[in-house]
């Protein structure tokens, strides 16, 4: 059973979380019942706050629509398809869940700029990535990844790739394609060299790459290695 905030109005009376998020955040009737659907699928209430000098909350909501929504530690083994119905999500964090898949709808969540996915059982990426135009993070740590998704060359706006804690072996030339790439997280995996085309990436600025067997670095990106 889903545990509803409650608060006292000043007319008196209680009203529940449902009724907070249309009366006081003016939900549109499409995002109340995507909440709806979203926390009965998970068994537990959603907390909704503002967002605080840029910390993202459980549910932060700007400008009557859901910006910001947290799905940790929900226990979920798929995520519900409801969730694309959130046109406006900007973040969207599935941390420390049992998930083995994304779905393809995730590709509807055309205005995501971040996604977080790390602690699940992942092997690959939907081919619908590559309908996240705006994405600018993306983070994939400890999963099972045995080499980095091959469709990620689609997301030209990732500036942060994290694939900490991995199985991946090699990096792939695919990440030559990220133009606007920043930092490149790979500690704890599998990987032996730093190849020489990360170089072509000119916005790279950090390549964090602790507990990898990697024997020497080349010149060429010694520069970016945090070691």
């Amino acid at each position: 059973m889903i545990r509803e905030e409650a608060e006292f109005t000043a007319v008196g009376g209680y009203i529940g979380n449902f009724e907070r998020l249309e009366i006081k955040y003016s939900l549109n009737p499409t995002e109340l019942s995507t909440i709806k659907e979203i926390e009965h699928h998970i068994g537990r209430f959603i907390p909704h706050y503002e967002e605080y000098e840029g910390i993202p909350k459980s549910m932060c909501i700007e400008n009557n629509q859901v910006k910001n929504l947290v799905l940790d530690h929900a226990d979920l083994t798929y995520v519900p398809e409801c969730v694309s119905s959130l046109k406006n999500v900007v973040r969207l964090m599935l941390n420390n869940n049992k998930l083995q898949k994304i779905p393809e709808s995730i590709g509807k969540s055309e205005n995501l700029e971040m996604l977080s996915l790390h602690d699940n059982q992942l092997t690959d990426l939907p081919n619908s990535i590559k309908d996240l135009k705006k994405l600018k993070t993306l983070i994939l740590d400890n999963n099972e990844f045995t080499e980095i998704p091959s469709n990620i060359h689609y997301l030209k706006e990732l500036s942060y790739l994290s694939l900490d804690n991995n199985r991946i072996s090699h990096i792939t030339e695919n990440i030559s394609s990220l133009k606007k790439l920043e930092t490149l997280a790979l500690n704890g995996n599998n990987i032996k060299e730093i190849p020489a085309f990360l170089s072509e990436i000119k916005t790279l600025k950090k390549i964090e790459i602790k507990r990898n067997p990697i024997n020497s670095l080349p010149k060429h990106t010694a520069y970016l290695i945090n070691h």
